[in-house]
């Protein structure tokens, strides 16, 4: 029963996701298992290197090597150090490519997918009967909808609020709390300043 819980949202996620989607499923899948191997790669290629480096005699007389001694004629352990080099970079850069592929393609298929739900609820919304679009008042999902979108653009507003100045121009006044400064245009001229918790108690004064 537990197992049932646990991959039935992710079932259900992908019975709702187009065929290209689920293809790419599969590539990130793929990129999961190989960036994993290539780091195990990478590790084991450190090891003849730092050995080289370390003990040329050893790992030059070593049976492992013998076929690439004879193979490209090398003679003395001073020339394994330049392939051996050139493989762990090689194995370190691959690695480190495909890492940043995969957290590419997590970040991309998370947010595509994000988008898709988002527009199959809208087509689903949109396109039910006329008879339920008539019992249903219109104004709460417009509000609902508002006010996500106005979470969403605070929450943006405040993470670049920490390092810059900004000019926000708003008809919403819940838009502009925790501002410094409210300033009111009127025909292209500073008709009024203040700050939220004035406007507020202002009014609830004037009621």
């Amino acid at each position: 029963m537990q197992n049932d819980s646990l991959f039935s949202p992710i079932v259900s996620l992908v019975t709702l996701t187009s065929r290209r989607r689920r293809f790419q499923y599969l590539v990130l899948l793929l990129l999961a298992l190989i960036s994993p191997a290539s780091e195990i790669f990478n590790l084991g290629a450190a090891v003849p290197f730092i050995g080289i480096l370390t003990q040329p005699e050893k790992v030059f007389n070593n049976s492992l090597f013998s076929g690439v001694k004879y193979y490209f004629g090398f003679s003395t352990p001073s020339e394994l150090i330049l392939p051996l080099a050139i493989a762990f970079a090689s194995a370190a850069l691959f690695a480190g490519i495909l890492r940043i592929l995969l957290i590419w393609a997590n970040i991309h298929l998370s947010d595509a997918i994000g988008a898709d739900l988002n527009a199959e609820a809208y087509r689903r919304t949109l396109f039910q009967p006329y008879s339920v679009h008539i019992s249903r008042n219109s104004s709460e999902i417009i509000s609902a909808l508002d006010n996500e979108a106005e979470q969403a653009v605070m929450q943006a507003i405040e993470g670049l609020c920490n390092d810059l100045t900004l000019f926000i121009i708003a008809h919403c006044l819940t838009t502009l709390k925790n501002r410094d400064v409210i300033v009111k245009l009127d025909g292209g001229r500073i008709t009024a300043q203040s700050t939220y918790d004035q406007i507020i108690n202002n009014a609830d004064g004037a009621q």
